[in-house]
């Protein structure tokens, strides 16, 4: 059986990962609240954006910009599609000021470009990054969170001088990578995506190296979290498709259950926004490059835009397995994803108090569950449902031993442990810095 996305947004609701906004008064379309898991397996992907992209790296900083701000900073996209997919708000007394919900949050990075660069001490080549939510007034939204109406981004804004978009240091760590990629030639004589390795992109002049670098990362990320090879492309824009303002334009694509579509975008955006934000401000946003003596205005080489809805669906499509044989769904989301990280049964009633007291001690350090309804069994199968990556069962022997019993989600195999081994065990199965067949191999 096909998995469509009405599937995933039935059990999406059923397992308290999404919600229709206001059911109870008939909904209100567009508009999505994550449930008690969702909210926990949207916060990991987010943090795990922002640990790689941003904690992890010397030449990227980050803000959190307003989301309504001052209406001159939307005057540059009044000839877009965007512009009219705003919505508006008032501020301050009836109709004194009217401003807009953001609908994207690039531009507040370009507008504290400057501040972000003097406080920060940064020089080119840098990036500001941010996370937040942003409001696109959609005429039909469709497909579940694939396009809705209130959405949160994970944007950077990259900024190179501007005669160094090709000077990226970091080019050998990637230009071997191999990606699906179809190209705007493929796409007009009807193909299909190719292989192709990032050096061969930079090679055609399809990217510069800095863009190609950002979109290999951002690839890596995805596959690094679960998605399979086969199910991830770059697609280049068209020049029809391409904004004004943009030299060369990539999408990652996902092969959802409706077919190949964007979780990813990465612009050249050139100077084209901080030189907008210089003209109708009137303020110099310039860059003085030590070495050369001259003022530039930064180049933005990469803007990679990081749809964190659409990367939560793709990811629970992802791991979405329909097992016959086990009779319930397993969730193989990756671990660092998982939402619960643990769950904590007893195998009798009589046992409660002991599994109550390793569920204490674990909880202080992962997200965990104490579930105590029902056979081991139907436990079992409702964590697998929840993404649970390892249960812990205490059994009467855990009382004479001081072990318990470790269940891997993804493949049912088990593992006694000692209850004082319990955290560095399960810290580095969690991390994926310890698979568990090595942690049954140093148990034999």
């Amino acid at each position: 059986m096909v998995l469509t996305i009405e599937d995933v947004s039935v059990f999406c609701k059923k397992k308290g990962f999404v919600y229709p906004n206001s059911e109870i008064y008939g909904s209100f379309s567009g508009f999505f609240d994550y449930g008690p898991l969702g909210v926990e397996l949207k916060n990991n992907i987010k943090n795990e954006f922002w640990k790689r992209f941003v904690q992890q790296r010397e030449d990227v900083v980050g803000i959190d910009g307003a989301i309504i701000t001052h209406p001159m900073v939307w005057k540059e996209m009044r000839n877009e599609g965007k512009f009219n997919l705003m919505f508006t708000t008032q501020v301050g007394s009836i109709g004194s000021n009217i401003s807009y919900l953001r609908p994207e949050t690039a531009q507040l990075i370009f507008t504290d470009y400057k501040l972000v660069q003097e406080t920060a001490r940064k020089k080119l080549p840098f990036g500001i990054a941010q996370i937040g939510k942003a409001f696109r007034n959609e005429i039909s939204p469709r497909d579940f969170l694939f396009r809705s109406r209130e959405f949160e981004q994970f944007e950077i804004e990259f900024f190179v001088h501007p005669n160094k978009v090709n000077d990226c240091p970091y080019i050998n760590e990637v230009e071997s990578m191999k990606v699906n990629v179809i190209t705007g030639e493929n796409q007009k004589n009807g193909k299909e995506h190719t292989e192709m390795t990032i050096k061969q992109i930079i090679d055609k002049k399809i990217a510069s190296a800095w863009h190609a670098y950002w979109l290999a990362e951002y690839y890596k990320f995805f596959i690094d979290l679960g998605i399979k090879k086969e199910n991830l492309r770059l697609r280049e824009h068209l020049k029809n498709e391409l904004a004004h303002y943009a030299s060369a334009c990539f999408d990652i694509e996902y092969k959802f259950p409706f077919g190949w579509k964007e979780i990813h975008g990465n612009a050249d955006r050139q100077q084209f926004d901080l030189s907008q934000h210089m003209k109708f401000s009137k303020t110099s946003l310039e860059y003085f490059d030590e070495e050369t003596k001259e003022k530039v205005v930064p180049y933005v080489a990469s803007e990679p835009s990081q749809g964190i809805d659409r990367a939560f669906l793709a990811f629970l499509i992802e791991a979405y397995n329909d097992d016959k044989e086990r009779g319930n769904i397993v969730l193989k989301l990756d671990p660092r994803l998982a939402p619960v990280k643990v769950g904590v049964f007893s195998l009798v009633n009589k046992l409660n108090d002991k599994a109550k007291e390793v569920f204490d001690f674990l909880r202080k350090e992962f997200n965990c569950v104490f579930d105590k309804s029902g056979s081991i069994g139907r436990r079992y199968a409702r964590a697998d449902e929840q993404g649970i990556p390892y249960c812990v069962t205490i059994d009467f022997d855990s009382l004479e031993d001081k072990a318990v019993t470790v269940r891997d989600r993804n493949s049912t195999k088990q593992v006694r442990v000692k209850i004082n081994d319990l955290i560095n065990v399960l810290s580095g199965l969690l991390s994926c810095k310890v698979k568990f067949e090595e942690v049954l191999k140093l148990v034999r």
